[in-house]
């Protein structure tokens, strides 16, 4: 078999500096290249549309995606196909439970706002991620429309602060009411040097539904797809895979297999918020 590329998108982990998690991926790598028995070559980070047209245009072979990127591109270009999906350690639930193929995303406030409940956001500011992120955008503001409070028109001022992270931290410094994120962003911030506090100073207002983790997509002929995902598994019940796991995908446990169509979610929430990202990312 001849060498494979691997790509990733730069927010994919957002504690960690760009070189470290470039060595951690490519540390994963190596661990798949063993159970592969062929080369595994990472890519250089791509942004989630750049990394979409790569995956498609086949200058990518396997790539660390998020939800709506994968979706995106499974839709326009059906070889595209998920293969594995993250592993992690449940939203709720008793410590040590066994990890599961979901996450959720949360919308929270300062302690200090005043605000107690969504109705409350009306006429506050309040901030996502990126507009190509599941947790930080799509699924959060899916939340807030059947909350009856459309992303479009029901805040004084809404922004798009960059990643998980940066909402995080306006929302403690109160330069906006209220944010999105995933389930583990409040935690995160915690332990960032100077945010100690961020478990008490940021209150959770609404859980998600679950969202479809993570996958691992890749774009091969059938029988290379198949030795992928066998060698991905593998390389998920690893230690040393898991370990890398832990630290470039933010405490992932391990990798599932997942269906090619498990992640049409997306494409019903894009839909609900008449979004047109077909026409935005892939042109």
């Amino acid at each position: 078999m001849s060498a494979l590329r691997l790509s990733y998108y730069p927010s994919i982990a957002q504690t960690l500096t760009a070189d470290q998690l470039d060595a951690s991926i490519r540390a994963f790598a190596t661990v798949l290249s063993g159970k592969l028995g062929a080369p595994v070559e990472v890519q250089p980070p791509l942004l989630v549309p750049d990394q979409i047209q790569s995956i498609r245009e086949g200058r990518t072979d396997i790539a660390l995606m998020n939800p709506l990127g994968y979706a995106l591109a499974h839709r326009a270009t059906p070889s595209v196909q998920a293969v594995t999906v993250a592993l992690r350690e449940p939203t709720e639930g008793p410590p040590g439970a066994a990890p599961v193929p979901t996450y959720r995303a949360q919308i929270y406030t300062n302690a200090n706002s005043g605000i107690t409940s969504l109705a409350q956001l009306r006429h506050r500011t309040f901030a996502f991620g990126s507009a190509h992120s599941t947790s930080s955008f799509l699924v959060p503001a899916r939340h807030l429309q059947n909350a009856r409070l459309p992303a479009t028109c029901s805040f004084k001022t809404l922004a798009f602060l960059g990643g998980h992270q940066d909402v995080a931290k306006a929302v403690y410094a109160g330069s906006v009411d209220a944010g999105a994120g995933h389930d583990g962003v409040i935690s995160d911030l915690a332990k960032t040097p100077g945010y100690s506090d961020a478990a008490h100073r940021l209150v959770r207002l609404a859980w998600t539904d679950t969202i479809k983790s993570d996958p691992i997509a890749v774009n091969l002929p059938a029988a290379t797809r198949d030795a992928v995902q066998k060698a991905l598994i593998e390389a998920g019940a690893d230690a040393a895979g898991v370990t890398q796991l832990g630290i470039f995908w933010q405490e992932v446990k391990g990798l599932a297999r997942v269906g090619a169509d498990d992640y049409d979610f997306v494409v019903d929430d894009m839909r609900e918020l008449g979004l047109k990202y077909d026409e935005e990312v892939l042109g």
